[in-house]
């Protein structure tokens, strides 16, 4: 199916309209959608913290439009993060309409999210039809039939695009080693709290109860939990009563060949943020005990370590909070391959000498490699805390700080990072200051 110029054209022209409406757009849908009780098995989907606002919120999926600076914040301040992935793939979408080629990496990047999510093909035509409804509620006299059937059109062509692309996703999960499709049943085989960690983490370590193969997996990547009767009842969003289901995704943390028998995921109980207290997360580090079984799917993600040019070097990762976990793969990774030849620069921010995480790990990991070195930053030390003691560096810390710190030319490297989404937004506009986008990866988790 090819979309008729007519419909990317009526796309195009009406792409204004739709933005300017999008946050009443989005948020009818997710309400409708999600409030049908024709829709039980969509609901748990889409956890109750994506829909909350997040103070100073900005949706960071390449998606978003490059002018996002001034069409982005107006249109994603208010609503929870969910609702900002999709009105940022909205807008994309109608904008690149005419040129799809420009969103290959943003469309991988949320087809692997369906795959998590274990997302069936048999939902897109549900999801369609709530998501016109919603335009066309919204638009009132500006949504005319030709608006209604182009947007239509152009949504049944991107739904088909996804079901393929996932499709073959499916079938090749299944068809390599260790691999499987749909849900696969662990066991906890051991849980672990870092002596050196105050706040409230624990290390789950997981092995197939089949006793089979594991999927090999790339640093970076992460696996999805589904929880049924484990969780105590619950509000969901919109007010959504006696919810039991949730799926959450959580990064592997440590490399493949640090045990290829089980996964490692690292969870840190949430407060929640104006809804339950994080309920997934109390279960795994106050409820779950060694023996329990979980239902997991397969390591899945494209933010993962990429080869690069001689022209690419150091490599720079850095982590905040509890987003460090996936970066901190990358380096537990990267220091194993004897190959490598670039400087590695770690950078774990947290506000304080209490908040850091995986400090054990860090420690054995860095004796690996002459050229590694590991920065730490507290963005608020604690009153006795010592600069050169207890941290590197303080405060809001910036790319020619970190340059200087390490003494590197960082103008030409590598970067990645992960964690909350107003650190990583400040980080990216920090780093495409020095040099190309292209040596930018990153990865938001959640929404899809």
């Amino acid at each position: 199916m090819r979309l008729s110029q007519n419909t990317i054209d009526v796309v195009k022209e009406t792409a204004a309209v739709v933005v300017a409406n999008g946050e009443a757009i989005v948020n009818k849908f997710y309400r409708d959608l999600l409030t049908d009780p024709d829709n039980c098995d969509i609901m748990h989907k889409f956890p109750h913290s994506h829909h909350i606002p997040q103070e100073g919120d900005i949706e960071l999926d390449p998606l978003a439009l490059k002018n996002r600076r001034t069409a982005g914040r107006a249109m994603h301040k208010s609503s929870g993060r969910q609702q900002h992935a999709l009105l940022g793939a909205v807008v994309a979408y109608a904008t690149h309409i005419d040129d799809l080629g420009a969103l290959t990496e943003a469309v991988e990047r949320i087809a692997h999210k369906h795959i998590q999510f274990q997302i069936p093909k048999e939902m897109y035509p549900r999801v369609g039809v709530t998501l016109l409804g919603a335009v066309k509620k919204v638009l009132g006299d500006a949504g005319t039939d030709e608006v209604l059937e182009a947007w239509k059109a152009a949504y049944i062509f991107l739904a088909d695009l996804f079901i393929e692309i996932e499709g073959k996703m499916f079938d090749e999960l299944a068809a390599v080693p260790g691999g499987w499709r749909g849900w696969r049943e662990f066991v906890v085989e051991r849980l672990e709290r870092d002596p050196l960690e105050s706040l409230d983490v624990v290390h789950v370590y997981l092995k197939p109860k089949d006793g089979g193969e594991l999927l090999r997996y790339d640093a970076g990547q992460s696996i999805t939990l589904r929880f049924i009767d484990e969780l105590p009842d619950h509000d969901g969003p919109f007010g959504i009563k006696g919810r039991r289901e949730e799926i959450r995704n959580y990064s592997l943390s440590r490399a493949f060949a640090a045990d290829p028998s089980s996964y490692r995921i690292s969870v840190r109980r949430e407060a929640g943020h104006g809804g339950p207290s994080g309920v997934v997360s109390t279960y795994l580090t106050r409820k779950v005990k060694r023996g329990d079984e979980l239902r997991v799917g397969p390591p899945r993600g494209v933010h993962t370590l990429k080869k690069a040019p001689p022209s690419e070097q150091p490599l720079v990762l850095i982590g905040g909070g509890i987003g460090m976990t996936s970066v901190f793969a990358m380096f537990d990774e990267v220091t194993r391959d004897e190959s490598e030849q670039r400087d590695i620069v770690f950078v774990h921010v947290v506000r304080d000498r209490e908040h850091r995480l995986l400090e054990s790990d860090l420690r054995s990991v860095m004796p690996r490699s002459a050229k590694a070195k590991v920065v730490f930053v507290h963005t608020h030390p604690l009153p006795g805390e010592a600069e050169g003691v207890d941290y590197d560096l303080s405060g809001d810390v910036d790319a020619e700080q970190l340059a200087k710190h390490v003494d590197l030319d960082l103008s030409r490297a590598q970067w990645h990072f992960t964690g909350p989404v107003g650190f990583m937004e400040t980080w990216k506009d920090e780093v495409l200051s020095l040099g190309s986008e292209r040596s930018v990866f990153y990865e938001v988790y959640g929404p899809m």
